[in-house]
């Protein structure tokens, strides 16, 4: 998995072709994108991945510190933080190396900060869309993390009206659809996008989303 997630992601650099175009690949272009940034300024180099791992996990490790501490006010905060980590950093969760799952944990993560942290309304639905929305392209699985802007988007119209929840809700698809479009100049950028269209269609065809399979994936 990390060897064909780094081949994604460096193959322009290394100049042998193009993502979802000369190397095929069914998964999501944020980790691609990511690591193709990293690689192009750090390299791609057995130490800058370790670095960049690193950093994604003292990150993840930060933010739900930050989310905790706006949580909780009590002494039990420090007792489900260090068990959270502890999960967090097991060789389980680890043995992945370049994991789609780190990273859309961080950027869902980064989201639900958002939508707790920022006063300010706009900014509060337009990064936590956006963010959302970024990290079901590192792993599909996240989308289901934007649920948790649903209570903010019903509390809010309750004290502000109805007309709040229209702006919210605009504000909310303002930020996904930046989220689409910086991905989609990224595979326009590649020439990727006919290609990825039709690993899309062929997702569809062969990993449907149904109800049926996600209540199996739940509880069998």
């Amino acid at each position: 998995d990390s060897a064909s997630h780094l081949l994604l992601a460096v193959s322009p650099i290394l100049k042998i072709g193009s993502p979802y175009v000369d190397i095929w690949d069914i998964k999501p272009p944020m980790l691609p994108l990511v690591l193709y940034l990293w690689s192009s300024v750090f390299g791609f180099g057995i130490l800058a991945l370790r670095v960049y791992a690193i950093l994604v996990a003292a990150a993840t490790v930060l933010v739900i510190y930050l989310i905790y501490k706006k949580i909780f006010t009590s002494p039990i905060f420090e007792i489900i933080f260090f068990f959270t980590i502890i999960v967090l950093l097991s060789p389980i969760l680890q043995s992945i190396f370049l994991s789609t799952e780190m990273l859309g944990l961080l950027l869902s993560l980064l989201a639900l900060l958002s939508l707790i942290s920022y006063k300010k309304i706009f900014s509060k639905f337009f990064f936590s869309g956006l963010l959302f929305f970024v990290a079901a392209q590192a792993k599909e699985p996240f989308a289901f993390s934007i649920l948790a802007v649903l209570p903010q988007l019903l509390i809010l119209p309750a004290r502000e009206g109805l007309k709040s929840l229209a702006k919210n809700v605009g504000t909310l698809l303002l930020g996904i659809l930046t989220g689409f479009a910086g991905i989609y100049f990224y595979l326009a950028c590649l020439g990727s996008i006919s290609s990825y269209r039709a690993i899309l269609v062929y997702k569809s065809i062969f990993y449907p989303f149904t109800f049926d399979r996600l209540f199996q994936n739940f509880f069998t």
